[in-house]
């Protein structure tokens, strides 16, 4: 009995912990998400838009999967959107200092799992239109998850 309860306990902890790091995950994303966004309208630089279109459907994936309790691919479909934004923002002309928040950190890559794409095929969904607007994009595009 106290084994079971002692399990019980170790999900639990493990569940709870991984919930918070999806969370803390997403949430930075968001943050890069939105940067990348700004930079293409402050630059001017509409060339970008296609790569912001992906790495928010990626982003929306990783909701998805965050409302359905995967936390484990949520992770890896977030920090995969964060990559498209920091190579863009690199691309863009950012620098290193400039971007130093956004990378993803040695203790983020540990949940990193590149086989959760294979069967991805990102929907075509979000026009140019409303990613160039901040005020549409923030309400259709990113969903909290602190809404759970």
């Amino acid at each position: 009995m106290k084994c079971i309860i002692a399990f019980c306990f170790l999900v639990t902890t493990l569940f709870s912990q991984n919930k918070e790091v999806a969370e803390s995950i997403i949430s930075k994303t968001e943050i890069a998400i939105y940067k990348f966004q700004k930079e293409i309208n402050r630059s001017n630089e509409h060339s970008k838009i296609n790569k912001l279109i992906l790495a928010a459907q990626y982003q929306v994936k990783a909701v998805q999967l965050f409302k359905d309790l995967n936390f484990s691919d949520a992770i890896s479909f977030s920090l995969k959107s964060r990559e498209i934004c920091t190579q863009s923002l690199t691309e863009l002309g950012l620098s290193q200092s400039q971007l130093s928040f956004y990378f993803i950190e040695s203790s983020e890559i540990t949940f990193y799992k590149e086989e959760v794409f294979l069967n991805f095929n990102p929907e075509n969904n979000i026009s140019t239109e409303d990613i160039i607007k901040p005020e549409i994009f923030l309400k259709r595009l990113i969903i909290s998850v602190n809404n759970n």
